[in-house]
């Protein structure tokens, strides 16, 4: 008896490492946008990690100001106009200022003056430039030009998804571009990838002198593809084409940087011989 009893605990011990064996062993879910809407979307995601990037059939506009810490009525009556007119076009338009030597003067921004006030009259500080208009000191006169560029047909359209990177990559944003196709089109286009301070606080000079306490809103900082964007997409394109390019851009070169108060913005280009036409933008966050 007590032999069997042995053998008989032996075959149990087998029968269990058997079906242990045999049991299904767990997998990591595999992270992702789970929405497919998103141009981002992985259908075999099963947890979803946010970063949906979602690009909506719409034309926005450029609206962008001239300007400058040494200038009085900059700080007078241009800032002040800048941040209203802003407000009321909130989700129409990408905004921003070009910085003219001035304080917050970089290489980088001041490739981008040099870029943008050829292409677009510079007119002095405080200017004002929407789309191809020129508008001067009339500020006011954006909100006709947004009305009427936003109410057209839009050919492709630009979406930012981006991580404050870690490890390896700390003090690196990890950046994704995509660029979506509305309608089929036919040229070279190019994406532009820029960081700017959503909110800063900077001298400002004014007609009561320097204002330690001014603020800022939306500072043009830097560029981190080509000043007029990078290659995305060329020939014949289809209508519902994606296209995505990735960066990885060291952000501890731009002065003062408060990465809770950062904006990571795209605009498409089109090459038309040496010229780069502006064709859609993401509009500020």
């Amino acid at each position: 008896m007590k032999t069997n009893t042995i053998k008989s605990f032996g075959l149990i011990a087998v029968i269990a490492l058997s079906l242990a064996s045999c049991a299904e062993v767990p997998t990591e879910p595999i992270k992702g946008c789970m929405n497919a809407a998103a141009v981002n979307y992985n259908p075999e995601a099963s947890q979803d990690v946010g970063g949906c990037v979602i690009i909506p059939d719409k034309q926005y506009s450029l609206f962008y100001k001239y300007t400058a810490t040494w200038c009085g009525p900059c700080g007078d009556w241009g800032g002040p106009a800048f941040v209203s007119d802003c407000d009321a076009l909130t989700g129409k338009v990408l905004a921003f200022t070009i910085q003219c030597s001035d304080d917050f003067a970089t290489a980088s921004n001041g490739e981008m003056y040099t870029a943008l006030s050829a292409k677009w009259p510079y007119g002095g500080t405080p200017n004002f430039q929407c789309n191809n208009v020129a508008l001067g000191t009339n500020d006011g006169g954006a909100f006709a030009e947004v009305a009427t560029r936003n109410a057209m047909d839009a050919d492709a359209g630009v979406g930012i998804h981006y991580t404050i990177g870690a490890g390896p990559n700390v003090g690196k944003l990890n950046i994704n571009a995509y660029v979506k196709f509305f309608n089929a089109v036919n040229g070279e286009y190019y994406v532009g990838i820029y960081i700017l301070h959503k909110e800063i606080v900077k001298g400002q000079n004014t007609a009561g002198g320097m204002d330690a306490t001014y603020e800022h809103h939306h500072v043009m900082m830097s560029h981190v593809t080509g000043v007029f964007g990078d290659p995305v997409a060329s020939g014949a394109i289809g209508a519902g084409k994606v296209y995505n390019l990735g960066f990885v851009f060291p952000y501890t070169d731009i002065p003062d940087l408060d990465l809770t108060k950062m904006e990571v913005v795209g605009i498409i280009w089109k090459k038309n011989g040496a010229n780069f036409d502006l064709v859609n933008v993401t509009p500020n966050t």
